[in-house]
């Protein structure tokens, strides 16, 4: 066998060669980031993250008890308007039932959206959860003028008002 004398350069570049071989990608799905070194082991790459913190998961984090929060919410605007619905049986406004159409859609997305938080892996639904949490907000803002003038009446003795305005004060919050 023949032996080949190199010069310093020459065996940097026969290095950073060899070095560069060594490392190969692994198509395991479980690594697909991983690298192996010259031993055949396995080196992993953290994904970097801002403060050292998943923040996917601590924004699923803070995200699922707002949402959670918005369900019952609606809930009981839902509940509060289907009740009025069932006192005034033969004369019933369209803003009554406006107001329990929207809060009763509102109720489930909010219920969907917690589920979609809790169960997705795909950042590809984000923009339509964007989308219809517009909606939604909308929603809530009509329903706080639609029961304005619950708002504005003045309670006595009465605990049907208190919950009135309960349900518009809850309309705005969740708005």
């Amino acid at each position: 066998m023949k032996s080949v004398i190199l010069s310093k350069p020459e065996r940097d570049k026969a290095r950073i060669k060899s070095d560069t071989l060594h490392r190969q990608t692994i198509s395991h799905e479980r690594h697909r980031n991983a690298l192996t070194d010259r031993r055949g082991n396995i080196v992993t790459h953290e994904p970097i993250t801002r403060h050292g913190t998943n923040m996917p998961l601590l924004n699923r984090g803070l995200s699922l008890p707002i949402r959670l929060l918005a369900s019952l919410l609606a809930l009981y605007v839902l509940g509060v308007s289907a009740y009025h619905i069932h006192q005034r049986r033969p004369n019933i406004s369209s803003t009554l039932y406006a107001v329990t159409i929207i809060s009763g859609v509102s109720a489930i997305w909010a219920i969907l959206s917690a589920m979609v938080i809790c169960c997705a892996k795909r950042p590809s639904l984000l923009l339509p959860m964007v989308l219809l949490d517009l909606v939604y907000m909308g929603g809530f803002i009509a329903i706080a003028v639609l029961l304005r003038r619950d708002a504005r009446t003045t309670c006595r003795s009465s605990k049907i008002c208190k919950v009135d305005k309960t349900a518009f004060a809850l309309s705005v919050a969740n708005a």
